[in-house]
C-alpha cells in the first residue's frame, strides 16, 4: 500500500529477462527498489508504450548485464535511479516521445553509457544526472534526432569517452547542462550528424590530448556556453562546414579553438577565448568574428578572416606560416606585449583597418611572404631596437598602404633580399631611430608618404629605389633627411619636400653607381640641401626643378 511508507523490494529469479518486464500499455509503476541477487539482462524491461515509473530504483551494480532500463515509447520516469556496473543505464532502443525527468544513472562500465539512445527521437531528459565512471555518459546514435538535454549533468570518463556523444545524429539539443570528462571529451558531435546544438551550457574537460567540444559534424553550434579546459583545448572543429560557435567563453590553456584537417565556412563570433585560435593547413573559408582572444593566432590554411576582433598575447599574435595564403584581417587590434603582434610567411594576405602595436618587440615581420597587403592600418612599436615593420628573407611585392607606422626606433626596415616592396599613401615615424631603412634590396618603392626620423630615409647596397611625392623630415641634428650609398645603384627622388636639421643634409649620396635623378624637390637643410660625395664610376647625376634653401651654418651652401 502507498500509504504503509514500505517500499517493496523486488528480487527476480534466476533465468529472469527481467526483475520488472512490462508488455502492457499504460502502466504505473510507482514504488519499488529492485535489487537483484543472480545475474539478469534487465532491471526494467519496458516493450509498451505510455508506461508510468515513479520512485523505481534499479541497485545492480553487478547482476544486470544489459540495461538498468530498457525503455520503450512515450514512457514517462520521474525520480528514479539506476545503479548497474557492465551494463547501459537507461537505454532507449528506437524510443520516441519519452520523459526521462530528476532521474539519475551511474554506471562504470567502459563499453557501456548511463543513458545510451540508438535510433532515438524527439525524447526529452530533464533535470538528470547521467554518470559513467568508466565510459560515455550520454549516448545518442543510429539516427537519432530531436532530443533534448535539459539542465542535467552527463558526465564521463576515461581517454576518448565523452560526457555526451551525438553521433550519425541530428538536430539534438543540450540545454542549460554540466557536460564533463576530465580525460576526454566532454561533449562530442561526431560523424554522420549535423544540426545538434549545445546552448547555455558548461563543457570542461581537463587534459591535453582531447578538447571540451569536438565537432566531426556539419551545421552543429555551440551557443551561450562555458568551454573549459585548463591544460589542453577548447573547441575542435574537424574537418566539417558550417558550425557556429558564439555567445560563448572558452577558457583554455592552449587553443581555444581549432580548425582542423578540411574545415571550411565556420564561424566564430562574439566568444571571449583564453586559447589561442589555429587555422590547420587544409582550413580554409573560416571565419572569427567579434571575438576577443587572449592568446595567439596561428594561420597554416587559406582564405579565412579574423574581423571586428581583438587579439593580444605576452608572445607573437597573429602568425601566418609559409603556405598560408589568402587569409583577412579586418577591423582588428592585435597587441603584443613582448614579441610580434603579427609574422607574415604566407602570400597575398590581407590586413586592412587594423591596429597592431608591440610593447618591446617589433609590431609586424613580412618574412618571406609575397604580395602581401597592409592597409589603413596603424602599426605601433616602443623599442629602441626593433622595427615598426621589418620586411626581409625574400618577402617581394609586398605594400603597405594608407597606413601610420610609429616606433621609438626603426620605423620600416626593408632588408635582405626583399625586392619590388612598396609604402604608399603612408605616414612613418620613428621617434629615436631612421624612420626607414632600405638594405641590400632592390626595386623598393616609396611614394605619397610622410617620413619623419633621425634620418627620414636611407638606402644602402639597393638597385633602383623610387622615392616620390613625399613629406621628408629629418630631427637628428646633423642628420639627413635622405641618405643613399655604400654601393647603391640607381636612385630616383622625385616631387618630394625635404627637411633636415640645423646641421643636416636635405639629400646626401656617396658611393653609389648607375644613374641618381633628383628633380621636381624642395629641400630646406641647415649645412646643405643636396651633398653629392664620390660616386663609382661612370655613375650619372641629373638634378632638375629643385628649389633649395640652406638655413642653418650655411658653410657648405646649397649643393
Amino acid at each position: 500500500s502507498p500509504t504503509s511508507g514500505l517500499t517493496p523490494v523486488v528480487a527476480p529469479p534466476a533465468a529472469s529477462t527481467a526483475a520488472f518486464l512490462v508488455v502492457n500499455a499504460s502502466v504505473n509503476v510507482i514504488g519499488i527498489d529492485i535489487r537483484p541477487t543472480v545475474l539478469v539482462q534487465y532491471g526494467v524491461h519496458i516493450s509498451s508504450d505510455r508506461v508510468f515509473l515513479s520512485t523505481v530504483n534499479v541497485d545492480a551494480p553487478v547482476f544486470v548485464w544489459g540495461a538498468g532500463m530498457h525503455v520503450s515509447s512515450r514512457t514517462s520516469i520521474s525520480y528514479s535511479s539506476v545503479t548497474v556496473g557492465g551494463a547501459n543505464g537507461f537505454y532507449l532502443p528506437g524510443s520516441t516521445m519519452t520523459t526521462i525527468t530528476h532521474s539519475t544513472a551511474v554506471v562504470s562500465g567502459s563499453g557501456r553509457r548511463a543513458l545510451y539512445g540508438a535510433g532515438a527521437s524527439s525524447n526529452t531528459i530533464f533535470a538528470a544526472v547521467m554518470r559513467n565512471s568508466a565510459g560515455n555518459g550520454v549516448y545518442f546514435d543510429g539516427g537519432s534526432r530531436d532530443n533534448t538535454v535539459t539542465a542535467s549533468t552527463a558526465a564521463g570518463s576515461g581517454a576518448g569517452f565523452a560526457g555526451i556523444t551525438f553521433t550519425a545524429a541530428s538536430s539534438n539539443t543540450i540545454s542549460r547542462s554540466y557536460l564533463s570528462n576530465a580525460a576526454g571529451y566532454a561533449v562530442l558531435f561526431g560523424a554522420g550528424g549535423g544540426y545538434n546544438d549545445l546552448f547555455n551550457s558548461t563543457a570542461v574537460v581537463s587534459n591535453i590530448t582531447y578538447p571540451a567540444v569536438l565537432s566531426q559534424g556539419s551545421d552543429n553550434a555551440v551557443t551561450g556556453s562555458v568551454v573549459r579546459n585548463p591544460i589542453g583545448d577548447g573547441v575542435h572543429i574537424d574537418g566539417v562546414a558550417r558550425n557556429l560557435v558564439t555567445l560563448s567563453s572558452v577558457n583554455a590553456a592552449l587553443y581555444g579553438v581549432e580548425f582542423l584537417n578540411a574545415a571550411s565556412s565556420n564561424t566564430v563570433s562574439i566568444v571571449y577565448s583564453t586559447g589561442g585560435v589555429h587555422f590547420d593547413a587544409a582550413a580554409t573559408y573560416n571565419t572569427v568574428s567579434f571575438s576577443t582572444v587572449a592568446s595567439s593566432v596561428l594561420f597554416q590554411g587559406d582564405r579565412n578572416t579574423l574581423t571586428d576582433s581583438r587579439f593580444l598575447d605576452e608572445g607573437s599574435v597573429i602568425v601566418f606560416i609559409a603556405g598560408a595564403n589568402f587569409n583577412s584581417v579586418v577591423r582588428s587590434t592585435i597587441v603584443s606585449v613582448n614579441s610580434y603582434a603579427m609574422n607574415i610567411g604566407g602570400s597575398s594576405n590581407t590586413v586592412t583597418d587594423a591596429y597592431l602595436r608591440s610593447d618591446s618587440g617589433e609590431a609586424a615581420i613580412i618574412n618571406a611572404g609575397s604580395y602581401n597587403a597592409i592597409s589603413f592600418s596603424t602599426i605601433s612599436a616602443n623599442s629602441a631596437g626593433q622595427r615598426g615593420l621589418q620586411i626581409y628573407g625574400g618577402a617581394n611585392y609586398n605594400r603597405l598602404t594608407a597606413s601610420v607606422v610609429r616606433n621609438q626606433g626603426t620605423g620600416v626596415e626593408i632588408v635582405t633580399g626583399a625586392n619590388f616592396n612598396t609604402i604608399a599613401q603612408s605616414t612613418v615615424v620613428s621617434r629615436g631611430g631612421d624612420a626607414i631603412i632600405i638594405n641590400g634590396v632592390s626595386s623598393t618603392t616609396v611614394v605619397d608618404s610622410y617620413v619623419q626620423g633621425s634620418t627620414g630615409v636611407l638606402v644602402t647596397n639597393s638597385t633602383g629605389t623610387v622615392v616620390g611625392g613625399m613629406i621628408i623630415i629629418a630631427t637628428g641634428t646633423g642628420s639627413s633627411a635622405l641618405w643613399a650609398g655604400d654601393g647603391s645603384v640607381n636612385l630616383t627622388v622625385t616631387s618630394a619636400t625635404i627637411t633636415a636639421g640645423f646641421y643636416g643634409y636635405g639629400i646626401r649620396s656617396e658611393n653609389m653607381g648607375g644613374l641618381i635623378r633628383f628633380t621636381s624637390n624642395t629641400i630646406s637643410a641647415g649645412a646643405a640641401g643636396v651633398f653629392i660625395g664620390t660616386q663609382a664610376a661612370n655613375t650619372q647625376v641629373w638634378i632638375g626643378s629643385m628649389t633649395v634653401e640652406v638655413a642653418g651654418r650655411g658653410a657648405l651652401g646649397e649643393v
